[in-house]
């Protein structure tokens, strides 16, 4: 579908909402195909899908706060007499300091090459989770009738994904992402085990 056709669409309404513009645009310059999208429904999604959305963004939250401690248990066996390092920054500069610090403890080969992996696992699914979560889910049509089919991701706001990269659509998509922000959790702290064979810990003032 083409800009003509997104012309007609929002001509039904009496005045075309920011997104409908920004979609508009979209559709013009990126030459997308948006058929079957019925704008000006984007604020009835069901709340099957709030509640896994809302699961995939507290389980993005209970990471990235272990993330952040592991850090600090990372940088006190590193530096032992210096301050910690305040982490109010972008994720991809964490994740760089996480694998820089276990650089800079191990040199076990199979160690290094693990973390690099939960390193680079965790920026790809962290891309997912900000398309999840800022991004718009607009209602698909069933054809020739206003019943809702299905419901389309679109990122308006945020990066595009990763090329090859495809964005959770369905309930068991948000449920699978869900179930991989898990799985890197237990494979981040296995890591850390592996590295503090002895237990780990962070001391606080």
């Amino acid at each position: 579908m083409r800009f003509s056709v997104l012309s007609r669409r929002l001509s039904c309404s009496s005045l075309p909402t920011n997104l409908d513009i920004s979609l508009s645009l979209r559709a013009l310059f990126t030459m997308e195909d948006f058929s079957g999208v019925h704008f000006g429904e984007t604020n009835r999604l069901p709340e099957k899908y709030f509640i896994e959305i809302g699961r995939v963004v507290v389980t993005w939250a209970y990471f990235e706060q272990n993330f952040d401690i592991w850090i600090h248990c990372l940088w006190e066996k590193s530096y032992p007499r210096k301050s910690k390092p305040g982490l109010i920054i972008p994720f991809r500069k964490r994740r760089k300091l996480w694998l820089e610090l276990i650089l800079k403890i191990t040199k076990e080969k199979d160690t290094i090459n693990e973390a690099r992996d939960v390193s680079s696992s965790a920026g790809h699914i962290r891309s997912l989770r900000d398309h999840v979560s800022h991004g718009v889910w607009l209602p698909i049509l069933k054809p020739g009738s206003f019943e809702h089919e299905s419901y389309r991701l679109l990122s308006i706001k945020s990066k595009a994904p990763p090329e090859g990269d495809v964005l959770p659509r369905t309930l068991d998509d948000l449920k699978l992402l869900s179930n991989q922000i898990t799985k890197l959790n237990a494979r981040t702290e296995d890591l850390l085990k592996k590295i503090f064979p002895g237990g780990y810990g962070v001391r606080y003032p």
